[in-house]
């Protein structure tokens, strides 16, 4: 509708500022902001969507229904008949999408930023890299914490309120190249 010249273009700065509001008003209603879209009250984190954050295992079964391994990434068909179809013939119909173990570390830095507990120096994804890219990495957060937008010690790197606002540019800067 925008493109369409229907409905007016969302101003960023309004977005920030409502994002920013909501973020005070659920903290102070008592909510844990969890992820950077999921607010609770402690105790009540969604676990179906905390797992894909983790980066968890899980196996989806029906039509169109999702299923990762860690390694890769599955889809079952949408179309109900072609599913039922296919079961009735003994065969899958589903596509698949290996990610490469750059791809794997870089959905990390991704879905782990997203968290309240960041990236966890002690996780085996960020343990498998070299010397040289963990450095790397550090020296890209050290410049967003001086910018007060990722809080960093010595076993983790999370972002801030402010970082939030710019989580897929961290992301990305962070990203193993």
């Amino acid at each position: 509708m925008i493109s369409q010249q229907k409905k007016e273009d969302t101003d960023p700065d309004k977005q920030a500022r409502h994002f920013e509001w909501l973020m005070q008003w659920l903290k102070e209603a008592g909510y844990e902001h969890y992820e950077i879209s999921n607010f609770a009250k402690p105790g009540f984190r969604s676990k179906h969507n905390s797992s894909y954050w983790r980066g968890d295992h899980y196996i989806g079964l029906g039509p169109s229904a999702h299923s990762f391994n860690g390694i890769s990434r599955q889809w079952n068909i949408a179309n109900n008949a072609l599913y039922l179809q296919g079961i009735e013939k003994g065969e899958l119909n589903y596509e698949l999408e290996t990610l490469t173990a750059k791809q794997q570390f870089n959905e990390y830095i991704m879905t782990g930023l997203r968290t309240k507990e960041g990236i966890l120096f002690s996780d085996s994804r960020w343990k498998g890299l070299d010397d040289r890219t963990k450095n790397r990495i550090i020296l890209s957060a050290k410049k967003w914490e001086t910018s007060d937008n990722i809080l960093l010690d010595e076993n983790s790197m999370r972002l801030t309120d402010s970082g939030k606002l710019l989580a897929d540019g961290i992301a990305s800067d962070l990203f193993q190249l």
